[in-house]
């Protein structure tokens, strides 16, 4: 990569240089790391896989505090690794350990509450109990709303169940040229015109 002999903001080769060096010497530590992390998390799953031995043995009772604390407090230990050093299937580890209450921020009014994950890749939408309630109420007046509209939410006349459209007071009129005339065909409801003009 070539440079000019000074950059617009005084930075000389050297200096641009020597910045270069400095990034490409933390990639190659970070990415040392990055697998040095990796080694560290497949020896920690031999040790408890060893270690859980005892609890993989038919009958025997499965330690459920200690399950919750890897699950929940521990992230570094993989969730695969830890079913698999106690017998147990993901979906029966999830169900073993619960949810986690923790703590956040209401995204309807920001006031603290608290909310439950049910898994670690599990992320709710915060809301208090008071938002949930209201959201609820809203919900089931929607719901009594649509029921009770006789035309299934639409404005009277404007859907394919409309009284008139039903009964052929539209379509017998003869044609549909007469949906763009000033006034309806002889014979059809003024309750329920058709659409306006485009």
């Amino acid at each position: 990569m070539s440079v000019s002999a000074e950059t617009s903001d005084g930075i000389d080769d050297e200096d641009f240089a020597t910045a270069l060096q400095a990034l490409d010497t933390a990639t190659r530590d970070l990415e040392a790391a990055k697998r040095a992390i990796v080694r560290a998390k497949d020896e920690l799953a031999v040790t408890l896989f060893l270690a859980a031995r005892p609890y993989r043995a038919e009958g025997a009772s499965l330690p459920l505090g200690s399950l919750r604390t890897l699950y929940w407090e521990r992230p570094e230990v993989r969730v695969r690794d830890i079913a698999r050093a106690f017998g147990v299937r993901l979906g029966e580890l999830t169900e073993l350990v619960g949810p986690r209450s923790e703590p956040g921020i209401c995204t309807d009014c920001d006031t603290d509450t608290e909310v439950a994950r049910r898994s670690r890749t599990h992320r709710p939408v915060a809301r208090c109990p008071p938002c949930v309630e209201e959201r609820r109420r809203r919900d089931r007046l929607r719901r009594e709303h649509e029921q009770h509209e006789p035309w299934g939410g639409s404005e009277p006349g404007w859907g394919d169940s409309a009284p008139g459209w039903d009964h052929g007071e539209y379509r017998d009129a003869g044609s549909w040229s007469w949906i763009f005339a000033d006034e309806p065909p002889v014979g059809t409801s003024p309750a329920y015109p058709p659409p306006p003009r485009p």
